[in-house]
């Protein structure tokens, strides 16, 4: 049997079962109409408690926070407008920042308009298609909020891996490192401050190079050697740190020290000076530290350097709020 092949009547044949499908689909969606699922939307309540824990996250007191009178002609969904005062050293882009970062944006967006240059901004959050608060973000020169200014002392640097360290050399966070003296903690001091890093030197009885030894046996003219020998590998230390627990602090060669490098106008301090975070738990312990840290009150602590890359996220909370993180020269001279 032969089948004769005719491209027009299979085009016609397509084109009509086509046809028939669309009239089908339209008859079926009438006798059968989708239910459209409603668009998930937040209650006011909790859109206006996560914008007052968004600013709380900020450091802002609540005294910032001023409800305004809701006219009703424009806005019928509207739960809550207010006027913020914002200091001045808070950027409002990072206030904006934090108000995105804190919502569910699939229940929730935030429209934002600076409605005077380098003045006021309007932000404007919306769910389920309708506005349910309003805030308008202005600075106010006169506020500021509390808290302190901290520094950092890391010790152990030299117990990190070449990942870690050059890991911390490379952050942008201020701090400084503490060497004890010797050839290898040289080289790493010259590294420090090729990476714009500060670094002090601590006295001890671990120093063990002969070069650096400050032994309480030795004669004024052997100390004297080695007190150059420092200064001339650790130029650019900001202070000298002294172990009070060690034999050289607690001899009568400690005085001599002392005044050889307090002739250079090099400070010296005891460790004693800088509190310690220590512990299994780092994060509470910087946290503690931080928080009893006065209104512009300034401290500087001393950490290990595994510790320290420990506490990123306590040191970014505190940051949000308003604390600074200096380096520590700034702090102690």
């Amino acid at each position: 049997m032969k089948f004769s092949f005719n491209p027009k009547k299979i085009i016609a044949v397509l084109f009509g079962t086509a046809l028939f499908l669309l009239l089908l689909n339209v008859a079926a969606n009438k006798i059968f109409p989708d239910k459209k699922i409603a668009e998930y939307e937040t209650p006011a309540e909790k859109i206006d408690s996560t914008f007052h824990s968004a600013l709380s996250n900020l450091g802002f007191d609540s005294a910032w926070i001023k409800k305004k009178k809701i006219s009703r002609s424009h806005h019928d969904s509207l739960y809550a407008h207010y006027i913020v005062d914002v200091p001045a050293d808070l950027p409002i882009a990072i206030v904006l920042k934090e108000l995105f970062n804190s919502y569910d944006t699939n229940s929730v967006s935030i429209s934002s308009r600076e409605s005077e240059i380098g003045g006021k901004t309007i932000a404007d959050i919306y769910s389920g298609g309708n506005v349910k608060l309003i805030s308008e973000l202005r600075y106010n020169h006169e506020i500021e909020r509390k808290a302190g200014t901290a520094a950092f002392l890391i010790e152990d640097f030299e117990e990190l891996d070449e990942h870690d360290d050059s890991l911390l050399l490379y952050s942008p966070e201020s701090f400084a490192i503490i060497f004890t003296p010797s050839n290898s903690a040289a080289k790493n001091a010259k590294r420090a401050v090729e990476m714009r890093k500060e670094y002090v030197v601590e006295l001890n009885d671990e120093i063990t190079e002969l070069d650096f030894k400050l032994s309480p046996s030795y004669s004024e003219k052997r100390l004297k050697l080695s007190i150059r020998s420092i200064l001339g590998a650790f130029g650019k230390a900001i202070f000298i740190l002294i172990d009070e627990k060690s034999n050289l602090y607690n001899s009568s060669a400690y005085q001599l020290i002392k005044s050889e490098f307090e002739k250079r106008k090099i400070k010296i301090f005891p460790r004693s000076t800088f509190y310690l975070i220590t512990g299994e738990d780092a994060n509470q312990s910087a946290e503690k530290f931080l928080k009893g840290i006065k209104h512009k009150e300034s401290r500087a602590a001393v950490i290990s350097a595994s510790n320290y890359m420990e506490i990123k996220d306590v040191i970014r909370n505190f940051r949000k709020v308003g604390y600074k993180f200096i380096n520590p020269s700034n702090v102690i001279l």
